[in-house]
């Protein structure tokens, strides 16, 4: 099946080839032909008509599946119905989902459509024929789950998933499953329609939609069937045959005690014998309460996937055992070296802390107790100091953090009980390990607890710092320094950061200054020059000029440094260039801003010709050339615009194909492959990429990194390919946009772009523009002067005086700043 989009049908192209018929579909016999569909045999007869198999001759020789309904069935309701699944599948375009290809009326009235043939098997007749396992079950799953979401994102709730609506062949000996049977699908944006008519297959029914309430159902009600599904199949693969009467809700019960302790029943002890995550998954997807439920089939999806990985599965819960046996499953070979640095890790503290006890309470000689403590002590930090340093760094590489949250909490547990020795090497040592504990959390974005951690840190170092000598421990300071300014700047507290900042630059400044030869104190001083520079140029603060001199003095030693072989500072050096295009952009310096934004990608392409690059710098390098597309874009450089988003494009995708669970690699894909789409038509936009982009705005992981920005571009996308747009999601994207304090400017366009599409007889429109204008009209002047603001502004006036003296003024001037003479790279 092609994965393309299809923008839609065209019904009744096929009749004028049909004028001699008369027959009714009851009447049909293989061999007979019917328009340019050749009969062969028939299907079987579904709950609203008949589907045969025919050979298509024209204009396409293919298989298809004709679907047409009986005229018993042939009343107002069931028409209705039919129309549905048929404008369902045309907005549908999914590997996973059959696809739909002619659709009308028969001369005699009946209505029908040809749709895609799958020669498969149902979904219990190939788990049964081929003998597939647990793993094969979830792969299975995952592709379906995938499909149902396909749908979901376009406002059609199936209905009736069940093991007979899922076909498996096949493809290229892999097996790809089809959902079939949109027959009694709703939209699920209608507060109504999903309760104006009960259907479905009991078996496979969520309980709201056994017995609708006011609430009606949504599209949690397909992740109950797919629990169900999910559920049955468990069943089988254990051999517990299922009676024809019973439906999901007993499985799910069953499926439930065979995680109890006390295992009751013949189907909780075979089922007991599956894995228990799988059984968890069913279990909860089948929740009676659909919040209780995975929120999308996505999520159910994406659960189904950890298990395949041997990641924590969210069903289970976060307890630190489970999350642990994950762990030591997917690294068998370092699980013994990971088991023993832990046992000594609680070991070390536990037997520091007894030393300190017998100490402190005279239980041994006091003498003897206070020297074996200090020799504890002494072991005990510097195995803090390993497991929360080179430790740290391996479990960082495989992505284990929630290793790293284990090994801290044990290292406060033992840093708050044991007493510094009041010396300037046990302070850096102790100082240290609060560091790497709050980075761990600054990864996991638990801001509130990463400043605490980090100010025992700062006091540790506090009372060393005036007279200290050691690079060590200023370099140490000016680190933390950065951190606690760094949650400040997020926070947009810019006094604090101020602070913070100053005494970064100052730590970094003497620890440059007692060791001039060393690079690294060197590489960290332009850090510090560069956060400052940052700190000037917020538009709150807009001093452009300091700004720009401290990014000159950061660019300068950064480029010492890469002329004198540290690769690592290349990706700094390109950060830096690219920050000065942006602080020259904000003042209306396009020409030079340009400049300096190629200036950061050619230190990237010199980097590109050495040893491969790591995930990490893969991902920047991307977002670097990306940058560079949307400002060429802006400038109107069309081509330059299209070649940098061609190659962020193929870079993003080698990068994201590392990890598929590294959701802010899966988030910058998505975005690079929507602006591709958008702004520069790219044919490398392909029916993968698009399912990159379907995954990542159905995972809230995946969301919360660019937010508002993927489901903004994914509805302009829409809009380009003549595709409905839900009003209710267009509603919540605009408000997530404009509730922001300080909403980019590109957002800002976004949102009059978007307002376009919005219903213009929609009460809430006026209410949106009115937003959108302050918002335009709180912008500092220190940011009216990038030509994004021009662009934004003239997308409102397109909104509010498309044909005022004020939008032909602007268009004027845009057009003007985009005649400069840029320099081509």
């Amino acid at each position: 099946m092609s994965d393309s989009v299809t923008t839609q049908l065209r019904p009744n192209t096929l009749i004028e080839n049909w004028a001699q018929f008369s027959g009714a579909p009851e009447q049909w016999a293989a061999g007979q032909q019917i328009g340019p569909f050749l009969l062969k045999r028939p299907l079987g007869q579904g709950g609203m008509g008949l589907v045969w198999l025919a050979e298509q001759q024209d204009p396409f020789v293919r298989e298809v599946a004709i679907k047409v309904m009986l005229s018993e069935e042939h009343g107002a309701r069931a028409e209705v119905f039919f129309q549905i699944e048929r404008q369902a599948l045309a907005q549908l375009s999914h590997r996973a989902i059959a696809q739909i290809y002619d659709a009308g009326k028969l001369p005699g009235g009946a209505l029908f459509f040809a749709m895609e043939y799958v020669p498969g098997l149902t979904l219990r007749s190939y788990l049964d024929r081929h003998k597939v396992g647990v793993k094969g079950l979830a792969k299975l799953l995952v592709d379906v789950c995938m499909g149902i979401e396909h749908a979901h994102l376009r406002g059609l709730i199936h209905r009736d998933i069940k093991p007979a609506n899922i076909l498996v062949a096949e493809v290229d000996g892999l097996a790809q499953p089809k959902i079939i049977d949109f027959g009694i699908a709703v939209s699920a944006f209608n507060d109504h329609g999903a309760s104006i008519y009960i259907a479905g297959t009991e078996a496979y029914m969520a309980p709201e939609q056994k017995a609708p309430g006011q609430e009606g159902i949504d599209t949690r009600t397909d992740v109950y069937a797919l629990g169900a599904v999910l559920a049955e199949c468990l069943y089988q693969l254990a051999g517990v045959n299922l009676n024809e009467d019973q439906v999901s809700t007993i499985w799910r019960n069953e499926i439930a005690a065979s995680l109890a302790p006390k295992k009751l029943g013949h189907a909780a002890r075979n089922l007991a014998v599956l894995p228990e995550e799988l059984r968890k998954i069913a279990v909860k997807a089948m929740a009676h309460h659909r919040d209780e439920r995975y929120e999308s089939a996505a999520a159910l999806a994406e659960d189904l996937r950890r298990w395949l990985a041997a990641e924590p599965v969210r069903a289970m819960g976060t307890s630190r055992g489970y999350v642990l046996r994950c762990f030591l499953r997917r690294n068998a070979l370092a699980s013994a070296a990971v088991s023993l640095i832990m046992l000594a890790l609680l070991v070390g503290f536990a037997t520091a802390l007894y030393g300190l006890s017998e100490a402190q309470l005279g239980r041994t000689q006091a003498e003897s107790a206070l020297q074996l403590a200090e020799r504890r002590r002494s072991d005990a930090e510097g195995l803090v100091e390993f497991m929360l340093g080179d430790f740290a760094e391996k479990l960082r590489g495989i992505g284990r953090l929630d290793m790293l949250d284990a090994v801290g909490q044990e290292a406060l547990t033992y840093l708050a009980k044991e007493q510094a020795n009041d010396s300037e090497v046990s302070a850096i040592r102790r100082a240290r390990a609060y560091r790497t504990i709050a980075g761990v959390m600054l990864d996991r974005n638990q801001m509130d607890e990463a400043r605490g951690v980090l100010e025992l840190a700062e006091n540790q170092l506090r009372p060393y710092e005036e007279k200290s000598q050691s690079a060590a421990l200023l370099e140490l300071s000016s680190e933390i320094e950065f951190r606690l300014g760094r949650i400040s700047y997020a926070n947009n507290d810019l006094a604090s950061t101020e602070r913070y900042w100053i005494r970064q630059l100052q730590m970094a400044k003497r620890a440059a200054a007692l060791t001039p030869e060393s690079q690294e104190s060197r590489r960290k001083l332009a850090n510090a020059l560069h956060n400052f520079a940052v700190l000037e140029a917020h538009p709150e603060r807009n001093r452009t000029d300091a700004a720009l001199k401290l990014l000159d003095e950061s660019i300068e030693i950064k480029s010492q440094l890469v002329q004198a072989g540290n690769s690592d500072s290349r990706r700094q050096l390109a950060n830096a260039w690219a920050w000065r295009a942006s602080v020259l952009l904000d003042s209306g310096r396009d020409v030079e801003g340009w400049r300096n934004q190629t200036k950061a990608v050619e230190t990237l392409q010199e980097r590109a010709k050495g040893a491969p690059v790591e995930a990490a710098e893969l991902f920047f390098r991307s977002e670097i050339l990306l940058s560079a597309g949307l400002i060429a874009s802006d400038l109107g450089q069309a081509a330059g615009a299209k070649e940098y988003l061609a190659r962020a494009l193929e870079i993003a995708t080698n990068n994201a194909a590392i990890d598929t669970t590294d959701m802010r690699s899966q988030a910058g894909l998505a975005r690079i492959v929507l602006h591709a789409a958008l702004i520069a038509d790219a044919p490398q936009v392909t029916p993968k990429h698009r399912q990159v982009v379907d995954r990542c705005l159905a995972q809230a992981k995946c969301t919360e990194v660019h937010g508002p920005e993927l489901q903004a571009m994914a509805m302009q996308l829409r809009e380009r390919q003549s595709l409905p747009i839900a009003q209710p999601q267009l509603h919540q994207v605009l408000d997530e946009i404009l509730k922001s304090e300080s909403p980019k400017l590109d957002m800002l366009r976004q949102a009059a772009e978007l307002l376009l599409l919005l219903n213009q007889t929609d009460p809430m429109a006026t209410i949106f523009i009115q937003r959108l204008r302050g918002k335009l009209e709180r912008i500092p002047e220190s940011r009216r002067a990038n030509i994004r603001y021009d662009l934004a502004r003239r997308a409102f006036l397109q909104l509010t005086a498309p044909q005022g003296e004020e939008i032909r003024n602007l268009a004027a001037r845009i057009d003007t700043r985009r005649a400069q003479q840029f320099p081509v790279d």
